[in-house]
């Protein structure tokens, strides 16, 4: 399974909003979700660890859950904020 390594970093627009900075300086504006996830992302957790751990603690379906991981981590991996390391 793979295991998942956010890169970049996570800062703040000028009007406060969150965003994220992959290591290109390109800035993506993010909601606390994703940086949440994004921030899971040690290297040593996969998608389904970070979903499971956020079902428990938002006691929400798992299946949905990891259908909104899959889909950030997804985006992330695309734009160099993520990397998939085994």
């Amino acid at each position: 399974m793979k295991k998942l390594k956010k890169k970049g970093r996570v800062g703040k627009t000028e009007s406060g909003k969150l965003m994220l900075v992959n290591e290109e300086g390109q800035t993506f504006e993010a909601d606390r979700t994703a940086v949440i996830i994004w921030d899971k992302c040690d290297g040593q957790v996969t998608s389904e660890s970070v979903a499971k751990e956020i079902s428990q603690k938002t006691l929400q379906e798992e299946s949905a859950v990891r259908e909104v991981v899959d889909r950030l981590v997804g985006e992330m991996e695309k734009v160099g904020l993520l990397e998939s390391i085994e």
